[in-house]
């Protein structure tokens, strides 16, 4: 198997350069293995991680973690026990981690992980306002809410109201600045007919529809919610939002 090569980027800024350009941070040079990257944090200017998982010759995959203390310029390789699939990061020191099995959590800017043990299965993403009191969205039409560091996790009702069925719904992205939040989802039934892959000539000729988008959103911290739905064609799997209350979603088709 051919080695494939991962990159990491940083972007020189504009203002520090004149000639402003990306250039390659990490390769991964391990033969007969692939690396995936899943999702990407930085703490701060020097400290960052990257998660994924690598691919060996025999399509057995092994969950990573890259870490580096100097802005990029040098990686370090941590394992970890679960395929990482979000990060979120409060401050320099404490994160949270969401892998296929749980979350987990890390004082210690991702050089060791200790999983949560009350933790809800099915979770895409976290977002804590604090160290005690976090949110995580995921899978069929679930959004927990903790107060206790994740002890315990209580059910938003607000996001089991409305349309879509709960086996196709899926929230996917969380997003807060202060008190003011966003929760995204999406609900996408099954359709008629096997997948692409199966039926190409059937896929190029079908007609695109648009899918249920949800929101849910609070201006007071979580303590309430309120809800909006409409049809748009693909889904939103990023958002980012300032203080000012302005949100900029990214929407994939």
């Amino acid at each position: 198997m051919k080695a494939r090569l991962i990159y990491i980027f940083l972007l020189f800024n504009a203002v520090a350069a004149a000639d402003p350009h990306w250039e390659v941070q990490y390769r991964d040079r391990q033969i007969d293995r692939t690396l995936s990257i899943n999702d990407i944090a930085f703490m701060s200017d020097t400290r960052g991680i990257v998660c994924g998982y690598t691919t060996d010759r025999h399509d057995k995959d092994t969950p990573i973690a890259l870490t580096t203390r100097d802005g990029g310029a040098h990686w370090t390789e941590t394992p970890i026990k679960e395929n990482c699939l979000a990060l979120f990061f409060l401050d320099d020191s404490a994160g949270w981690m969401v892998s296929d099995k749980g979350i987990w959590e890390t004082n210690e800017s991702g050089r060791t992980w200790t999983k949560l043990r009350n933790a809800p299965s099915g979770m895409l993403r976290v977002w804590f306002l604090d160290r005690k009191h976090g949110f995580a969205a995921g899978l069929e039409k679930r959004v927990f809410e903790t107060i206790n560091g994740g002890e315990t996790w209580t059910l938003v009702a607000a996001a089991q109201q409305g349309e879509g069925d709960p086996t196709y719904t899926t929230y996917g992205e969380i997003a807060f600045a202060e008190n003011s939040g966003i929760i995204s989802g999406w609900n996408i039934p099954p359709r008629r007919g096997g997948p692409d892959w199966m039926e190409p000539d059937k896929a190029a000729r079908r007609r695109q529809v648009p899918n249920l988008t949800i929101l849910l959103q609070t201006r007071d911290g979580g303590k309430t919610w309120r809800k909006s739905d409409a049809s748009i064609f693909g889904q939103v799997t990023r958002i980012s939002m300032a203080p000012q209350g302005v949100a900029l979603g990214l929407i994939e088709d």
